[in-house]
């Protein structure tokens, strides 16, 4: 693994890279993005949808691109530490590498799109339409497809096919263009099916994904549990919301559960880009469950932390991170107290290193940084 800054020193550190607020979201964008689409229709956004995590997340900070599967880059808020001690912010940036479509591990997906009544509304469903279209010439020869509707109940109405015929790809358009909205919405059906049709071709060295879009609430009973087992099995969940009423809480649940991810859509170029450009950030691990360790010296005081599941344990932080996808990036904030230093110079205040486990399965440490 590349080490792109080894170690934080008292009178110099890196500085800390221009930052953009990203047009195509990062791993947990869901809740800004869905955020951002309340506010322009004049909704206040309810606060318990407020996930701090989530918006520093959003933020493309350009990471190294590493030559690896990802890379660790640190930095601080500050150019030079006082020796005197003072208050800091850390930061401790993870980029995926970055590899050409041809170059991705084949697919296996199920796409599973609620069709109920309320998809009928601003055009939502033609959005999901549209963007197929182009999704099914971007997969190739190697990769598996199946399409799932659901309102209140659901159905297969693409089952899991190798797409390596023109054919075989109208007959998928052709699939799309028969979906018509109305019902209700049963999840946990439309999930299940989801489940069934990429576990028909599950092959271990395949991207075996499932990719679940609806527009609102509805049965849910035991879909958490279900994401769990599927995902021990080594099969994925990536959860993708649209319109007002998009139950936030549970849809992110469900990716964090199932090993994938969150996203809310909030327009139709954002969708076509979503199944177009951006698939493989949605789809394709570059790492799963992450481990990573915080550990600070020299009487260093954590005084907070931001970035996914932690927890504190003396003067180390220990955080978790189900996935991380092809491309992406994720980020992590620590608020500090420095102490009063004996000398100026170069000093170690922390150390950072993390296990995982690769695409194959392969449990791999990294660090210390």
């Amino acid at each position: 693994m590349k080490r792109f800054i080894t170690a934080v020193i008292v009178f110099l550190i890196g500085c800390v890279p221009a930052v953009a607020f990203a047009a195509k979201a990062a791993e947990e964008s869901a809740a800004p993005v869905r955020g951002k689409y309340l506010a322009g229709r004049g909704i206040i956004i309810p606060p318990d949808e407020i996930y701090i995590d989530s918006y520093i997340g959003y933020i493309d900070y350009n990471y190294p691109k590493p030559d690896e599967d990802f890379g660790v880059t640190l930095y601080a808020g500050h150019r030079q530490v006082s020796s005197r001690g003072q208050e800091e912010v850390l930061q401790i940036g993870i980029q995926g590498r970055e590899l050409d479509f041809e170059e991705l591990p084949p697919m296996n997906l199920a796409f599973v799109i609620d069709k109920s009544g309320s998809m009928s509304d601003r055009d939502k469903m033609d959005w999901v339409k549209e963007s197929f279209y182009i999704f099914i010439e971007k997969v190739r020869d190697i990769d598996y497809v199946s399409l799932i509707v659901f309102d209140s109940d659901a159905r297969v109405v693409f089952p899991s096919t190798v797409m390596n015929t023109a054919k075989k790809r109208e007959d998928f358009k052709r699939s799309v263009r028969s979906i018509q909205p109305g019902g209700g919405t049963n999840l946990v059906k439309g999930l299940e099916l989801g489940y069934k049709e990429v576990l028909s071709n599950y092959r271990r060295e395949y991207t075996n994904r499932v990719l679940f879009l609806t527009d609102g609430i509805g049965e849910s009973g035991g879909i958490i549990e279900m994401a769990r087992v599927y995902r021990r099995m080594g099969i994925n969940v990536s959860t993708i919301g649209v319109g007002k009423d998009f139950d936030l809480h549970l849809m992110r649940e469900l990716g964090q559960k199932g090993g994938g991810s969150s996203r809310f859509i909030s327009g139709r170029e954002e969708m076509e880009e979503t199944f177009g450009s951006e698939l493989d950030r949605m789809v394709v691990p570059i790492a799963y469950d992450l481990d990573m360790k915080l550990e600070f010296l020299q009487d260093v005081r954590i005084l907070g932390t931001w970035g996914y599941d932690h927890r504190i344990q003396g003067s180390t932080v220990h955080y978790y991170l189900p996935t991380l996808h092809h491309r992406d990036y994720e980020t992590i904030l620590a608020s500090v107290w420095i102490p009063l230093l004996d000398a100026a110079g170069e000093k170690d205040l922390l150390r950072f290193s993390l296990t995982y486990s690769d695409a194959g399965g392969n449990r791999r440490s990294a660090g210390p940084y």
